[in-house]
């Protein structure tokens, strides 16, 4: 028998979905939660080969991420591009190195979103939660299961083949079980058109660059770390994101040609990070 935690019984019959309330201040995180302040969430304007893209960092919902991100030099954004694609879904720059040394953590509430409310309570939820999200896990993780409560699962699963066992587990449950690491204390916001993402590398960590999300992706909420939202370019970005591909053949992959970053702009300046970082990109190479 696999340990749940316990749910009251009188909930019934569905897959309750409950959306996280997005707050639009910035936010101080202290030790009692996030505290609303009416200071404006830092931009990063980023000029490009197709056009500028405007970022809006939620800096009290990464507060790690962002702070790294503006504290990069215009030496760490000159090799920067918009290289990789899947159409219509998301489109990811390359890899920033000085966010890899040392790894940027993950940040992310599980709380703020609500996810111990969302509750797996019929059988046909929980077996688009098999089909949808653990058996993807389960793929990439064949040879060392994230964690003992999902490699129960998985000889749960393989045993009955009905998916039983995730009755009465809420969606923070099912992603520890997937081996996802929640802080307290943060403002995180899910993953819809236009958030600025970082995915997880590992448990701990996440990838050095950028993702921005072309459209709502619910299943990611909770496991992608969103960082903030795209206020201007997100046209382009969809334009990008049906550009041709070095491999034409490919349904998703690298660009033919790569949207090179052309300069960077901080605004408002934050202490101690600069708020204009100019910079001559046409000599770099993406190849």
């Amino acid at each position: 028998m696999i340990p749940k935690t316990s749910k009251p019984s009188h909930l019934a019959a569905a897959f309750i979905l409950c959306s996280a309330v997005l707050l639009g201040p910035t936010t101080v995180v202290g030790a009692s939660g996030p505290e609303l302040t009416s200071e404006p969430y830092p931009k990063l304007r980023l000029l490009t080969d197709g056009g500028e893209i405007e970022i809006e960092l939620f800096t009290d919902a990464a507060p790690e991420a962002t702070r790294r991100l503006l504290a990069l030099s215009a030496d760490d954004w000159t090799d920067l591009s918009l290289w990789e694609v899947f159409p219509r879904s998301r489109v990811i720059s390359s890899e920033i190195p000085r966010l890899a040394n040392p790894p940027v953590p993950m940040e992310i509430d599980a709380d703020s979103l609500g996810l111990d409310r969302q509750v797996i309570l019929d059988r046909g939820a929980a077996m688009n939660v098999v089909q949808d999200e653990l058996m993807a896990v389960h793929l990439k993780n064949k040879q060392s299961p994230p964690t003992e409560t999902f490699r129960q699962w998985i000889e749960v699963w393989r045993a009955e083949r009905k998916p039983d066992f995730l009755l009465g587990l809420d969606r923070k449950q099912l992603f520890q079980g997937f081996g996802v690491v929640f802080q307290e204390g943060l403002a995180s916001r899910p993953v819809e058109r236009g958030s600025v993402l970082l995915r997880p590398a590992s448990p701990e960590h996440a990838e050095p660059r950028l993702v921005f999300s072309l459209g709502d992706r619910p299943l990611k909420t909770g496991r992608w770390m969103v960082i903030g939202r795209v206020t201007q370019g997100l046209d382009l970005l969809v334009e990008l994101s049906v550009a041709p591909l070095s491999n034409p053949v490919a349904k998703s992959g690298r660009l033919a040609r790569p949207a090179r970053v052309r300069s960077i702009t901080v605004s408002p300046g934050l202490p101690g990070s600069p708020t204009a970082l100019g910079f001559d990109a046409s000599h770099h190479s993406t190849d």
